[in-house]
């Protein structure tokens, strides 16, 4: 946490007062998603990227409908409902059955006690020592741990952790995490600009050091660049259908200079699924 941030406020296209809260500080990471790749794992070119994309459907809505669109509300919570997506989602690839999250209780064990957000660091931490409670045991707006029943949902939480979390500072490492099925939880600037996508699903991007959080789910190609397939926490009303892409020049190269942005590679299994398969290699 950072000592003093003022976390900033957007209203959307149906008036509705949204809160940023991603604070940008050095990271820290050690565990990279190159030293993943240079264990035999695949790390592509932008060229076998483009190809992977044309070659079979990559991106994360043909997976994913908008039920998986959680809704942070008036709230700093983004870094939670980010984490909370991507955790969700990598037990599903992972073969176990759909869960959806609790961001605000992400968030409450990374927000210090105030709504003024949080690093992404913060979150990688939680998914994967703490875990993280259902959307049914700790609602949108309990994003303190005195606003729910702590002892159900820190035992809940035990059951939904991420495993084997890796920083990204690259375009290829991003994408290839991308291509490889992680989710991918990533840092950009909000403005203006950003409230509106354009006719192929691309958010306007707006100039800063990063101030909300939103995490990926897949890629497709635009005019031989790359588009991550982002999801954001700002219920369906945003974006399409509360997707947007983003782009490395446009969205992440700002951004990534001062946050941690992460990929998960699966899910820990749950001890109340029987037989839940094995993690793939």
């Amino acid at each position: 946490m950072a000592d003093v941030f003022d976390a900033p406020e957007i209203v959307d296209k149906i008036g509705e007062v949204r809160r940023l809260g991603t604070i940008p500080v050095p990271s820290g990471f050690t565990t990279t998603f190159a030293s993943y790749a240079e264990a035999g794992r695949p790390m592509w070119t932008k060229a076998e990227l483009i190809n992977i994309a044309k070659s079979r459907n990559t991106r994360g809505s043909a997976k994913f409908d908008s039920s998986w669109i959680l809704n942070q509300r008036s709230k700093g919570s983004c870094n939670g409902h980010a984490a909370a997506s991507g955790t969700a989602k990598s037990r599903v690839r992972r073969g176990l059955k759909k869960v959806l999250l609790s961001g605000a209780y992400a968030y409450s064990l990374m927000n210090g006690g105030r709504d003024n957000g949080s690093t992404l660091s913060d979150g990688m931490a939680v998914i994967q020592e703490r875990g993280i409670a259902t959307l049914d045991t700790v609602q949108w707006n309990q994003i303190y741990p005195r606003d729910y029943d702590k002892v159900k949902a820190d035992a809940e939480a035990a059951r939904f952790r991420a495993d084997e979390c890796y920083v990204l500072t690259t375009e290829m490492e991003l994408f290839s995490a991308l291509a490889a099925d992680f989710d991918v939880i990533f840092a950009v600037h909000v403005g203006n600009s950003f409230m509106h996508v354009n006719s192929s699903g691309v958010a306007g991007s707006d100039r800063g050091m990063g101030n909300h959080s939103v995490s990926g789910d897949g890629y497709w190609v635009e005019r031989d660049q790359l588009v991550a397939d982002g999801v954001n926490s700002w219920d369906v009303t945003y974006g399409v259908q509360g997707r947007m892409g983003l782009t490395w020049d446009q969205h992440f190269a700002g951004t990534v200079q001062y946050h941690g942005f992460y990929a998960i590679r699966t899910a820990i299994d749950d001890p109340k699924d029987e037989n839940p398969p094995a993690i793939k290699s």
